[in-house]
This record gives structure tokens, C-alpha cells and sequence, in this order.
């Protein structure tokens, strides 16, 4: 399933994600995964969205899901993310654009289909709703200057990974293993 969500966030709350990235963008620690990015586990800010966006991702999704943990990660220049899918705590994610210089396309396929792979662009306060471990996901290098997006990860109450809720964490807003 993917779902195009439009105005996940609202205008206020896409300038607020913006100008609160912007201050901690020098901060941030280099990304492993993905060269030419920073990005931050766990942060408060988006761990707080994480839990204001439950209600419409569960709306979308028409079941009740348990939330797991966040992910931010500004891209630079030639910035990218690999091929890959998602570990069982990210069974159901939302992949929201806070804002960038560029449009710039994630591409996705289903694992185990014949299909071809989908381009897809958000626009700031617009999310992708996908389920990561059934979906190969990427996005080529960035053209632009940056690109800020937060992830949200999700797990269904009734299923097979609710044992991931908060990741496994005491409490939301902390690293991973605390």
C-alpha cells in the first residue's frame, strides 16, 4: 500500500519542523546510511509528531497501530538514500518532506513484484504512507542544495511486531537502547 497524504502537516507546523531543523542542522551527526546527510534517532520534536500523527495515519491506514520511534535526516548535494527496506519496527511509515530547495522523487517497489518501480514527490507538510519491509525504497542523489524529511515509523497493534512499540525504548524522545 502506498497513500499520498496531503497537508500531514499543516502550514504552521511545516514552518515550525523547518525553523526547528535549521537551528539543529549544525548538530546533527553524519548519517550513516546515507552519504552527504546528517540525521538524528529519536528526536523530541519529531518523537512529538510521531504521536500528534497517529490519529491520521491510523485513519489512513483503518486500523490501530502502535508507534515505534522517528527518524531526520537532511540531505545535501549528491545526497542519497540505497536501496533498501525496513526493519520490523518501521512496518508501517510515513516519509513527511519539511522542506528543500528541489523537488526530489522517492522511488518505490514492491518486494517480489513484477511491476515497475513508482517515482513519487511530496511537497513540504506532505507524507508518503508506505509499508516499509514490503516496499524497496530509495531516492537517487539530490540535485539541490538540501532536503529535510522525517520519518515515522509504525507497527499494528494486532500484529506480528507490536512487541517494537517505542522500538523497544522505556520511553519516546530517547536513543535507541535507552
Amino acid at each position: 500500500m502506498l497513500k499520498k497524504i496531503i497537508n500531514l502537516l499543516n502550514l504552521e507546523e511545516t514552518t515550525l519542523a523547518s525553523q526547528y531543523w535549521q537551528l539543529r542542522k549544525p548538530f546533527m551527526k553524519k548519517c550513516t546510511q546515507c552519504p552527504h546527510a546528517v540525521a538524528e534517532y529519536g528526536d523530541p520534536f519529531s518523537e512529538a509528531l510521531l504521536l500528534l500523527k497517529k490519529p491520521i495515519i491510523e485513519q489512513a491506514m483503518e486500523e490501530t497501530l502502535l508507534p515505534t520511534y522517528s527518524f531526520s535526516r537532511w540531505y545535501f548535494n549528491k545526497g542519497e538514500l540505497p536501496l533498501h527496506s525496513d526493519r520490523p519496527s518501521c512496518e508501517i511509515s510515513v516519509t513527511i518532506n519539511i522542506c528543500g530547495d528541489k523537488e526530489w522523487k522517492i522511488w518505490m517497489k514492491r518486494k517480489e513484484s513484477k511491476a515497475k518501480a513508482m517515482a513519487l514527490s511530496i511537497l513540504p507538510g506532505e507524507g508518503i504512507l508506505y509499508q516499509g519491509m514490503k516496499y524497496d525504497h530509495w531516492r537517487k542523489p539530490y540535485r539541490g542544495r538540501e532536503c529535510m524529511q522525517i520519518f515515522l515509523h509504525y507497527v499494528r497493534a494486532n500484529g506480528p511486531f507490536n512487541s517494537h512499540f517505542r522500538d523497544k525504548r522505556q520511553s519516546f524522545g530517547v536513543p535507541h537502547g535507552k
